[in-house]
């Protein structure tokens, strides 16, 4: 999970001001997937949330109740 590619593509900032559509000014993008998907924070309820752009429609997914419990539920796969 990363915010990856130029430095200005990797600011929390610049992905708030290019939000894909369909992704509400209350829901921040935190982390993009390899894939280009996107995990995104919920500003108002504090919810992790993830946003699939290839859809027809922009649906957001709840992932956590919090970035805490997003956190937490995070692992690496060993080799």
């Amino acid at each position: 999970l990363s915010l990856n590619g130029t430095p200005e593509e990797g600011d929390l900032l610049f992905h708030y001001n290019h939000r894909w559509r369909g992704i509400p000014a209350h829901v921040l993008p935190i982390a993009r997937t390899a894939g280009a998907d996107k995990f995104c924070l919920d500003l108002r309820s504090g919810k992790v949330l993830f946003y699939d752009p290839y859809l027809d429609e922009p649906v957001l997914y709840d992932v956590a109740p919090s970035f805490d419990a997003f956190l937490a539920a995070l692992y690496r796969e060993e080799d």
